[in-house]
């Protein structure tokens, strides 16, 4: 088995990934690459990219440890050239090690463990449930879902809630606040008055106008990036 160590360069912007394949021949130019950002690079700027075979060998240690080496060589993970976002290893490359979880006290976030902690944050996930979703499968497998359901309708008729379903709650059927002529009526107007707020959002966005810089031309945004600003034939 043929182990591959490749640059994959896209043409028109020039970022870079490097990346591990194990394709036969001269198919190993067809990979495209699996990197998160990667990915979303040729979607956004399409897949016409350059190949580059840099190392290829049968033996899979020796390859992790060039693999290693050229990622350190290049700096792959830190460089904005790159779109990698850890050391290539080769297959069963350790996709999470690199990364850890920080928290204020209520709020939990997973980030590299090169990052700079925020002032106010710590390493480590806070004690809150709601942020826990182990302990939210945890704390629900321990709940009377009898008492649960009676303090769900105390909150409807105090009005604390407005229209969230909570039919998996202990409210099932026609118990169901949801399903109240009011609240069905409730929802229905704040349906309407979201769908209204949308339409007048498309179309306030679609008439948003620009001036070319090099016609002087005043178009819709949509036809400014598609026939001036870069593309213009106007331009010098």
């Amino acid at each position: 088995m043929s182990h591959k160590l490749m640059i994959k360069t896209h043409n028109k912007t020039g970022l870079k990934y490097l990346c591990y394949t194990q394709s036969s021949g001269s198919l190993y130019e067809k990979y495209k690459g699996s990197g998160h950002i990667w990915k979303k690079h040729l979607k956004k700027h399409g897949d016409d990219i350059t190949t580059d075979l840099i190392y290829e060998t049968d033996d899979y240690d020796d390859f992790k440890r060039v693999a290693i080496e050229k990622s350190h060589e290049y700096n792959i993970v830190e460089s904005n050239e790159w779109a990698n976002l850890r050391l290539e290893e080769g297959t069963g490359g350790d996709t999470v090690s690199n990364r850890t979880w920080i928290t204020d006290g209520t709020i939990d976030k997973y980030v590299y463990k090169d990052s700079e902690i925020p002032e106010g944050w710590m390493k480590g996930r806070s004690n809150c449930v709601f942020n826990d979703p182990k302990k939210q499968r945890m704390f629900g497998s321990l709940a009377d879902f009898k008492l649960r359901g009676e303090k769900i309708k105390e909150s409807w008729a105090n009005g604390k809630f407005d229209h969230r379903d909570h039919s998996k709650c202990g409210t099932r059927g026609d118990d169901n606040p949801s399903k109240r002529p009011e609240v069905r009526e409730k929802i229905r107007n704040a349906a309407l008055k979201d769908s209204v707020n949308r339409s007048k959002n498309a179309k306030e966005s679609l008439n948003r106008t620009g001036e070319c810089p090099h016609c002087n031309v005043v178009v819709r945004l949509a036809n400014l990036h598609r026939w001036h600003l870069d593309n213009c034939k106007y331009k010098k």
